[in-house]
C-alpha cells in the first residue's frame, strides 16, 4: 500500500475520514492525496459573454481559495499526527464526484479511497443510495467508508464477511497484506439464514480459513452465524467481536441495495460506527 486518495468536501465528517486516513498511513507508511469535486454554476446562455465569464472565473477564484484554507488544515492534523507534508496535494476536479474520483484514483495509482459518510446514521447512508455507496459499487480499487464518528484506533481486528465467492482467496490475501502492519487479527465470517445450511457452510470457511493460514502469519478465525437479516448479522458479530472494520466482496451496480432491504436492517444501522472495507473483483 502506498497512496491513498481521500475525497472532501471540506465537511466535517469528510476531515474526521481524513484523519482515519492519516492513522492508516503512518502505519502503511503511505501518500496522501486528497480531492474536492464540484460543478461551476448553470448559466442563462442569454447573458453577456463578460457576465458569464466572471461568475466563472470568480467561482474558480473561490474554489482556490476554499482549496488552500482546507489543505492548510489537513496539513496542521498531518503535522500533530507527525505526518509532514500529508496530503501530497488537494486536487480540484470539475463534474460529477464518484466519475471523477473514479478518475484521480487511477491517475494516481490510488491502492484504496478513504471517504467519510454523511449523516449520524453511519453505515445506512453506504448502503443506502449515498455517494459512498456509489464509489463502493464502481471503484475498481478497494473503498473505505468511514462514519461520521468513527475514530481511528488501530485495526486490531478485521471482519471479512464471506458468501463463498471464487475470488474469495484472492480478495483475503490483499486483506492480509493491507492489515500485516496493524499485526491483526483476521475473522471470516459467513451468515447462514437457516441452521440446516450451518454445517456445510462451517465446513466452507475453515477451509477458507485454512488457504488463508497458509499465506499469512495473521491469526484467523472462523465462525459461522444464523440471521435472517444479513446486515444486522454482520453489524452484531462486529459488536460482540470488537471488530474495527467490516469487510466484503462487493459485485455490480445496485448488489447493497438489493442485499440490504429490510426495516431491522435500517433500525440495526442507524448508531453503527465501524467503518465498511468493500473489494472488487
Amino acid at each position: 500500500m502506498r497512496n491513498l486518495l481521500v475525497p472532501t468536501d471540506y465537511s466535517a465528517n469528510a476531515h474526521n475520514a481524513f484523519v482515519y486516513a492519516l492513522g492508516i498511513a503512518s502505519k502503511l507508511n503511505a501518500d496522501i492525496t486528497a480531492i474536492h469535486t464540484f460543478e461551476l454554476p448553470v448559466l442563462d446562455p442569454r447573458a453577456p459573454s463578460r457576465t458569464a465569464k466572471d461568475i466563472v472565473d470568480n467561482e474558480k477564484d473561490e474554489q482556490l481559495y476554499q482549496k488552500n484554507k482546507e489543505l492548510a488544515k489537513m496539513h496542521q492534523a498531518a503535522t500533530e499526527m507527525g505526518l509532514l507534508g500529508q496530503p501530497l496535494d488537494l486536487l480540484l476536479s470539475e463534474g460529477d464526484l464518484v466519475d471523477k474520483i473514479c478518475e484521480a484514483a487511477h491517475e494516481t495509482h490510488t491502492d484504496m479511497v478513504i471517504m467519510g459518510t454523511k449523516g449520524a446514521s453511519g453505515l445506512k447512508e453506504v448502503f443506502f443510495g449515498s455517494n459512498a455507496a456509489k464509489m463502493l459499487e464502481q471503484a475498481t480499487c478497494p473503498v473505505l467508508a468511514v462514519p461520521e464518528n468513527a475514530t481511528f484506533k488501530g485495526i486490531n481486528k478485521i471482519a471479512y464477511f464471506s458468501n463463498f465467492d471464487e475470488s474469495d482467496i484472492e480478495i483475503l490475501a490483499r486483506l492480509a497484506e493491507l492489515v500485516a502492519p496493524f499485526n491483526s487479527e483476521i475473522h471470516l465470517v459467513h451468515i447462514v439464514l437457516s441452521e440446516k445450511a450451518r454445517a456445510i457452510a462451517t465446513n466452507n470457511l475453515r477451509t477458507l480459513a485454512e488457504e488463508l493460514k497458509s499465506l499469512t502469519n495473521l491469526s484467523v478465525y472462523s465462525q459461522t452465524l444464523l440471521n435472517s437479516d444479513l446486515l444486522e448479522g454482520m453489524l452484531s458479530y462486529a459488536a460482540l467481536a470488537e471488530i474495527d472494520i467490516i469487510s466484503m466482496l462487493s459485485h455490480k451496480r445496485g448488489f447493497f441495495d438489493n442485499l440490504f432491504t429490510s426495516s431491522n436492517t435500517q433500525k440495526t444501522v442507524q448508531h453503527t460506527e465501524v467503518p465498511l472495507l468493500s473489494f472488487r473483483k
